[in-house]
């Protein structure tokens, strides 16, 4: 008694989806997403509910902070996720600079390079904010056609450098969800191209399954 129904809601989902107890008077956070300023880059929120605050409770959001994003957990899901790594990101038809990109839960985090510090033995530092984040729901993964390395409209463009994907959202029917612009991405490999598709593709469902923090 005394918790919000929105509060037992997502405590029942968050465990069964991460297999794990999450007792009632958890404050859970996960991570949701937003487009702010206009800007094609959409930002990653943190959406907190407290269990111990009754009824009257408050579902809050905030934006990333540096060192948030290490508290983020992956599922525990096969394929696991490939190593975070530079990719290209199309940033408009003839500019594909490099992210760091950190595939976790139903999200795909990408990072300026700045952002990152690379260790011997430790790993990365993420000492930035994350520039952005793809959400993963509702998607599906898609090469070019033909065999070719990139897509046609970037044939002259530094995608020409490796091997492009694209995420491509589909909106549910009947719904107020409103399509997410397409995000081209370049992998290095062709096998790293397939390593990733593997991965996202097994996100990607029609349900975006909380990722928690």
């Amino acid at each position: 008694t005394g918790h919000p129904p929105e509060a037992l809601r997502w405590r029942r989902k968050l465990s069964k989806d991460n297999n794990i107890n999450i007792p009632r008077a958890m404050t859970i956070e996960r991570v949701t997403f937003a487009y702010t300023g206009g800007s094609s880059d959409c930002q990653p929120k943190i959406q907190t509910i407290d269990g111990t605050a009754g009824r009257n409770d408050n579902v809050q959001a905030c934006s990333f902070e540096i060192g948030d994003f290490e508290r983020v957990l992956d599922f525990d899901i096969i394929p696991p996720s490939p190593p975070d790594t530079l990719l290209r990101l199309g940033e408009s038809d003839t500019y594909f600079p490099f992210r760091y990109f950190c595939l976790r839960g139903c999200f795909l985090f990408y990072f300026l390079e700045e952002d990152v510090q690379q260790s011997e033995g430790d790993g990365a530092m993420y000492v930035g904010k994350p520039r952005g984040v793809i959400p993963l729901d509702r998607t599906r993964i898609d090469f070019p056609e033909g065999g070719r390395r990139v897509f046609q409209k970037h044939a002259n463009s530094n995608a020409s450098k490796g091997y492009e994907f694209v995420i491509v959202h589909t909106p549910k029917k009947d719904s107020n969800d409103a399509k997410r612009p397409d995000k081209y991405l370049v992998a290095d490999t062709s096998s790293q191209r397939e390593e990733w598709k593997l991965a996202l593709s097994s996100r990607s469902g029609g349900i975006l399954k909380d990722t928690i923090l």
